[in-house]
């Protein structure tokens, strides 16, 4: 942010402020009955500011290593006095003149001099899409879907709270993509077996240049360096989709899909004194610009494909209730660990894969004025993708941000949700979830350091999530309706990856992001033709203060920081229907 005058004191700006819009338009042909092209365009332009953090702690460790060439030392005299506070500047001066263009590895400096990353998060995107049906016969029609799409988008990163410089980044995403889909639906067995196969395509090319300066990596690395790193990457699916109707209560479904993906990845590191048009000149870079002047560092392709499938059978018991069962399995995509302090930290990871058991009711109970829905699900995680903070195999072991395939889980839980209408005015509804985790294999190389992964609690998902709401409309004759609504809703304690902290009251597990209860309410007025409408919201309506997200690297000798939720809002919104 800028200093500004006036009488604002010491505030240099704002974050989390949020700013954007959009739009939409469509345009339908039906030339024949048996023919529909649609043909739909969205845009989003975004100018919100960086998410609002604020620092809650540093290590013992922290204040004994990092400090600024004024002598100030990084403690918590940074944490601010209230969470919706913070110290940091997104400005990297913490340096003297002279050190402005010397390549030093001076702890805590940046090796380039002076400068700044705007606090802020833009994004402009936008897209265009064509689909075409056509009925063949009253059994047989085809589909085809194609799209384009591309985005851009800016964004700082900074976590360490301070002026001090200890983590500051600057991030330009941009790229697009192009995807087809060609499908073909049939009914056949005198419409006792409904058929779906196709074919669908998807290409993009992406491009992230980025300034990335950590001030807190010690020497003799020093790490402040431009990158552009490429990223293209084709995806080719073949799937098909049966349901045979084995009688009027009872279906069955399976489902098959053939994936084939190629990735390709070149990651550069780039000295920022000659704005990127040369190799970095940092120690731990240096065989990267010995090889290619540029900066280039390697060019890599990532190559996999893989059949899943899908199982289900469902069975309806009454009008009123169905059951069901699903067997299903998937995978997340491997790749290239793009983030590397040295160059065999480059290196390919593998596919995620799961198994998912899924199964539950459907119901409809008093007369159709309760809607009851339940399901309970086990899944079974293979090879999880894990960023490493530390890599025992690898000499030097740190620092180190690489991406591993280190851990098997199981993951079970139960959710249910429901909505009672008990008259014409009154509508309650309510959902519920519980999920827990266990880990059933980690990698030794997972367990390195203070980042020895806790197997008994899951990790960033809190175990219960609770939400009811109720709202009563009030009859105003000719004037309309008034409407007020109340939501109330609860998470859980959410636990974190690593699993020591410096600073919490648990030093054997990582900070957690505490749980929390929050009130909205709404009050809604509707024109008696339901032409107009208005209403005044309050969102966080207690005012009550808690995070999003905590990141803690305090057990490895650094701090711990949120991302803070806003305060007590409100607002009036006026709509026109036509």
């Amino acid at each position: 942010p800028s200093h500004s005058g006036g009488n604002r004191g010491c505030t240099l700006g704002t974050l989390g402020g949020q700013n954007y819009g959009g739009g939409r338009a469509s345009v339908r042909w039906t030339p024949s009955d048996k023919l529909e092209v649609n043909i739909i365009a969205d845009l989003v332009n975004d100018d919100s500011e960086s998410p609002a953090q604020t620092l809650l702690g540093t290590s013992a460790a922290a204040t004994a290593t990092y400090f600024g060439i004024t002598g100030q030392t990084y403690d918590n005299r940074f944490v601010p006095p209230n969470p919706y506070i913070t110290y940091e500047t997104f400005d990297n001066t913490d340096m003297s003149p002279a050190q402005f263009l010397t390549p030093t590895a001076l702890s805590g400096t940046s090796m380039t001099g002076p400068w700044s990353s705007p606090p802020v998060n833009h994004l402009t995107e936008w897209g265009i899409a064509g689909i075409i049906d056509y009925q063949i016969s009253d059994n047989l029609s085809v589909k085809n879907i194609v799209s384009h799409r591309e985005l851009d988008n800016e964004f700082s990163t900074t976590s360490d709270g301070s002026p001090l410089a200890l983590e500051t980044g600057w991030n330009h995403p941009y790229g697009e993509s192009l995807q087809e889909e060609f499908r073909v639906n049939a009914t056949v067995m005198d419409g006792r077996l409904d058929l779906t196969t196709g074919v669908f395509y998807f290409t993009q090319d992406n491009v992230d240049t980025a300034r990335i300066d950590l001030g807190y990596v010690p020497a003799p690395f020093a790490f402040d360096f431009i990158t552009d790193q490429i990223y293209k990457s084709d995806s080719l699916g073949v799937y098909g989709h049966g349901v045979f109707h084995v009688n009027d209560r009872m279906n069955i479904t399976v489902g098959l899909r053939y994936s084939d993906e190629k990735k390709y990845q070149e990651l550069y590191r780039k000295d920022p004194v000659t704005g990127g048009s040369s190799g970095s000149t940092i120690p731990s870079f240096a065989a990267c610009t010995a090889m290619n002047p540029d900066g280039l560092c390697g060019a890599n392709t990532f190559k996999d494909n893989r059949v899943d499938y899908r199982a289900s059978i469902d069975y309806r018991w009454n009008d009123d209730l169905m059951t069901y069962f699903t067997y299903s399995t998937g995978f997340k995509s491997g790749g290239v660990s793009p983030r590397f302090f040295f160059l065999n930290q480059i290196g390919p990871y593998g596919v995620e894969t799961l198994d998912a058991f899924d199964m539950g009711f459907k119901s409809d109970l008093f007369d159709k004025r309760m809607r009851l829905n339940a399901s309970g699900f086990y899944n079974i995680y293979k090879d999880q993708q894990v960023g490493q903070f530390v890599c025992p195999d690898l000499t030097p072991s740190a620092p180190c941000l690489r991406d591993s395939n280190l851990l098997d889980s199981d993951i079970w839980g139960a959710e249910a949700e429901a909505t009672y209408i008990p008259t014409d005015a009154l509508l309650i509804d309510a959902s519920l979830s519980w999920i827990q985790m266990h880990f059933t294999r980690i990698d030794p190389t997972a367990a390195a350091a203070s980042f020895q992964r806790n197997a008994s609690v899951p990790e960033q998902t809190p175990e219960w999530k609770i939400n009811i709401g109720a709202q009563y409309e009030f009859s105003l004759g000719s004037l309309g309706t008034l409407t007020p609504r109340v939501d109330v809703s609860y998470e859980g304690e959410k636990n974190g990856y690593n699993a020591t902290s410096a600073i919490g009251y648990d030093q054997t597990q990582p900070l957690p992001v505490k749980a929390y209860t929050l009130v909205n309410a709404r009050v809604t007025w509707r024109s008696a033709d339901e032409d107009w409408e208005a209403a005044f919201s309050l969102t966080n309506a207690t005012d009550k203060a808690y995070f999003y997200n905590i990141f803690d690297i305090s057990g490895a000798g650094a701090w711990a920081s949120g991302n803070i939720a806003p305060p007590r809002e409100w607002s009036l919104t006026l709509r026109r229907n036509f």
